[in-house]
């Protein structure tokens, strides 16, 4: 497995998706305020970027809109047994994992939608992130997002995705932070 510990993510999102065909699940990121500024939202970032670009999400409401404002996304629970009718180069899973209640049949779903040489790419919180282990010592424990129900480790991931009969390929930081204290530590914690 390839470990890359220097990554800006919205670079790495951009030159993965570009001139591909884009499968993106859980375009909502839970509420309109995290899709109003195009500059930061990563559906627009991919729209941008790739050739054609599909979203699902399960919210109706954000979905219409969506629709109406010229995007097109369908409402669709990404661990259900859906065939979209389409194959994909990418299959982009942005803060979703963390999130399902069964992270193989979400790996299902996407492994059914890529092309014969397509990947799967996923996002999700460092379980191991200094801001989490700060709040741990200094609390006890961390409560991240009340809607995670679970933290996914690389030995979780790797587990997953074999059960989904994939392979983890790589494992990429995200270690270009705007945050101090993650810019001092990463000197001297690995993240």
């Amino acid at each position: 497995i390839k470990i890359n510990n220097n990554t800006n993510y919205n670079e790495f999102i951009v030159t993965e998706t570009y001139n591909k065909r884009v499968l993106d699940i859980g375009v909502c990121e839970h509420d309109f305020s995290h899709m109003s500024d195009t500059s930061t939202w990563k559906h627009e970032m991919i729209k941008q970027s790739a050739k054609y670009v599909l979203g699902v999400d399960i919210i109706p409401e954000l979905v219409n809109k969506l629709n109406n404002d010229g995007y097109n996304i369908k409402l669709v629970d990404a661990i259900s047994d859906k065939y979209l009718g389409e194959k994909f180069d990418i299959v982009f899973i942005g803060d979703v994992i963390e999130h399902v209640n069964d992270p193989v049949k979400l790996l299902l779903f996407a492994k059914r939608h890529l092309g014969k040489s397509g990947k799967i790419i996923i996002n999700t919180p460092n379980p191991f992130f200094i801001k989490f282990i700060f709040s741990v010592l200094k609390y006890g424990a961390c409560v991240a997002n009340a809607e995670h129900v679970s933290w996914i480790t690389p030995t979780n991931m790797m587990e997953i995705a074999h059960r989904a009969g994939l392979r983890l390929t790589a494992i990429i930081y995200n270690t270009k932070s705007k945050h101090l204290l993650v810019r001092i530590f990463k000197k001297i914690l690995p993240l």
